[in-house]
């Protein structure tokens, strides 16, 4: 891949990486695109970005979903629910994607920290939660246990630091930072006081994500079931992940 932009493209750009140029649609046609991208974009690329925690791919993945709704549409298919056809096609194209990595060189996607399966794709049962508590009031943070059984929490200021919005990982790419790792705090005379992070609310996506208003403003990442279980953070996925990988995280 080229360069990576900090955000999903637009349906412009979309249109245009399509091997065969399209007609330029009727202004309807354009219009509804546009409200379609605008909606479900973030989600299809966070979906993406779950899968494979790699920001280029996720960029990959979400302009063939994109490329493969104007084509629908061109063709004349009518589609009942475009956001769940959305996610299922992005779904299935992170899975081929992924087998045809493996065909051509043996890999998987990057290892995380997670102890269930690294590198594979997760059972169901080990991405469905069954129970999500937000800690708001306490200020504490994210619980969830899942179906499998496990347990995973997670305090407001590390899923802070862990957004998985496009902006924000291509933020830690550039200054080296680890998912979860905070930003270094610059040499102060005086340090002033900050608070810590913590959300104004949050938000069920759907069946498969939550997302967070952050008091700092910010609201772009959605979280899904299955990064968050992959980012497990808790003392059992921990150790796995430091003896799959030889090194301490």
């Amino acid at each position: 891949n080229g360069g990576m932009s900090a955000t999903p493209p637009t349906p412009r750009t979309l249109r245009g990486a399509a091997e065969t140029p399209s007609p330029e649609p009727d202004g309807q046609d354009h219009a509804d695109f546009e409200v379609l991208y605008q909606r479900h974009s973030r989600e299809v690329w966070a979906l993406a970005y779950a899968r494979w925690m790699n920001a280029d791919t996720a960029m990959d993945i979400t302009q063939e979903t994109f490329l493969r709704l104007w084509k629908k549409r061109e063709d004349g298919e009518v589609i009942v629910n475009p956001r769940a056809w959305l996610l299922r096609v992005a779904r299935n194209l992170a899975e081929d994607h992924a087998k045809s990595a493996f065909r051509r060189n043996g890999t998987h996607p990057p290892a995380t920290m997670n102890g269930v399966q690294a590198n594979q794709p997760l059972p169901r049962i080990a991405m469905t939660p069954d129970k999500v508590r937000v800690r708001l009031s306490e200020g504490k943070g994210l619980e969830i246990d899942w179906q499998d059984g496990h347990r995973s929490a997670w305090s407001f200021a590390w899923l802070r630091d862990a957004c998985p919005c496009a902006t924000c990982v291509e933020e830690r790419k550039l200054e080296g930072r680890k998912i979860g790792q905070p930003k270094a705090k610059p040499a102060e005379l005086l340090p002033m006081y900050k608070p810590s992070a913590k959300p104004a609310s949050a938000h069920a996506v759907g069946r498969y994500a939550i997302q967070f208003n952050w008091e700092d403003g910010h609201s772009g990442g959605i979280y899904s079931w299955e990064y968050l279980r992959r980012q497990c953070i808790c003392r059992e996925c921990t150790f796995a992940a430091e003896d799959a990988s030889g090194t301490p995280n």
